[in-house]
């Protein structure tokens, strides 16, 4: 397999679930935009800012090889406005395909990232930056459940919940 064809496998099943999560954002209703469902977990709003600048911290991953969680809150400064954090999803959305497009052009054999001291390669990376993304949209559809809100026509249909 071509270092195009693992990055364009990357980027179907990135851009699914960065679909569904934003399908997950449209459907949250306003009075629940600051719920959470236990005190362990931030409210909606923060979850989702914090989506924002992990994702800023995942493109300065690929474009420097390792990752500095210690920038994660300079990657969004605005409020914690649902369309405000959309609009700087899709941003980054554009910022990783254009990352991701000069790595088809580079190639990924040489590509090595210090993950908190984890030597990874392109596809151990992409793997943990799709699990935290998943982690999130099963926590997400229990915070629907228990706000009483209707989880995403997508949802209901590519994964069958009622």
């Amino acid at each position: 397999m071509t270092s195009k064809e693992i990055i364009e496998q990357f980027e179907k099943t990135w851009f699914y679930n960065r679909q569904i999560t934003t399908d997950f954002l449209d459907a949250i209703p306003e009075d629940k935009w600051h719920f959470t469902h236990h005190p362990k977990y931030a409210p909606l709003a923060k979850q989702f800012r914090h989506m924002t600048c992990v994702y800023g911290v995942y493109i300065d991953g690929f474009r420097n090889q390792a990752v500095d969680f210690n920038k994660k809150h300079s990657h969004y400064s605005g409020p914690l406005v649902k369309q405000e954090i959309k609009v700087d999803l899709a941003k980054k959305d554009g910022e990783l395909r254009k990352v991701l497009n000069q790595m088809k052009e580079t190639g990924i054999e040489s590509f090595r990232l210090d993950f908190f001291g984890i030597n990874m390669t392109f596809t151990e990376y992409t793997h943990l930056l799709i699990q935290h993304e998943c982690m999130h949209i099963g926590i997400w559809s229990t915070a629907a459940v228990a706000a009483g809100f209707e989880l995403p026509k997508s949802w209901k249909t590519d994964w069958g919940f009622a």
